[in-house]
C-alpha cells in the first residue's frame, strides 16, 4: 500500500478498503467502457473464466452503450465512476452530486468509486447518505504510467493478499499494454490459489 493509500485510508475510514474474504480477491477496472481497452479486458476475462467489477464513466456509458451492455452481459458488476471524471478535490458539492445522480439514471448500482480516490469529507456524507458505499483500493496497478512497464507492475503482485482489492483502467491510456498484463496477472494470482470474485454490496 503506498503512502498516498494509506493516508487517505485514515482519513476515510467509512470507505471500503478490502474485504473479508482470506481466498479471495477483486479485480475492478476505473474509466470505462472504452472501444479500444473495454473489449480486451473482456477476452481476458472471458478466456480466464473471471468476473471483475467496471467502475464506469457515465459520458462513455452514453457513447458506447453496447459496450456497456456486453460487460452486463458477461455477467460482471458494474459501479457509479462519476459522470465527467471529475476530480472531487477541485468539483463543487452539488456539481459532484449531480454527476454521480447522472450516471444513476443509466444504471443502478450501490457501489462507487470516486475518480483518483479524491474525495472531501462533505462529499463523501453525501454519497454515503444516498445509499452508496465507496470503493477504494488495496493495491493499485498504476498501469496508467508510462514509466510503468508491465515487468514492473506484475512483480508487484506478490504484494498481493486474500481479501484485496486490485484496480486497472480499461481507458485509451492503457489499450497497448491491458491485454498482456490481465492475462497475466490472472495467472499468477491464481497459481497462487487465489478465487476472483466480484463485489457484492450485501457482502461488503
Amino acid at each position: 500500500m503506498s503512502w498516498f493509500t494509506g493516508a487517505l485510508k485514515v482519513v476515510y475510514p467509512k470507505c471500503v478498503w478490502s474485504i473479508d474474504k482470506e481466498d479471495r480477491v477483486f479485480l475492478t477496472f476505473d474509466d470505462g467502457p472504452d472501444p479500444t481497452a473495454t473489449p480486451l479486458v473482456l477476452n481476458v476475462l472471458k478466456k480466464h473464466q473471471v468476473k471483475a467489477t467496471f467502475f464506469c464513466v457515465g459520458k462513455n456509458v452514453v457513447a458506447h452503450p453496447k459496450l456497456f451492455g456486453q460487460i452486463v452481459n458477461d455477467g460482471h458488476a458494474i459501479g457509479n465512476h462519476t459522470f465527467n471524471h471529475e476530480n472531487g478535490w477541485k468539483t463543487p458539492l452539488n456539481t459532484y452530486l449531480d454527476s454521480i445522480s447522472e450516471t444513476r439514471t443509466l444504471f443502478n448500482t450501490k457501489l462507487f468509486r470516486p475518480p483518483y480516490g479524491k474525495i472531501t469529507a462533505k462529499q463523501r456524507r453525501y454519497i454515503l447518505k444516498r445509499n452508496f458505499q465507496i470503493i477504494m483500493w488495496s493495491w493499485m496497478s498504476h498501469d496508467y504510467r508510462s514509466n510503468r512497464t508491465n515487468t514492473c507492475i506484475l512483480r508487484s503482485l506478490k504484494r498481493v493478499k486474500g481479501g484485496d482489492i486490485l484496480v486497472f483502467h480499461d481507458n485509451h491510456k492503457t489499450a497497448a499494454r491491458i491485454e498482456e498484463l490481465i492475462d497475466k496477472t490472472i495467472t499468477y494470482l491464481k497459481e497462487n490459489q487465489l478465487i476472483f470474485d466480484t463485489l457484492k454490496p450485501h457482502e461488503i
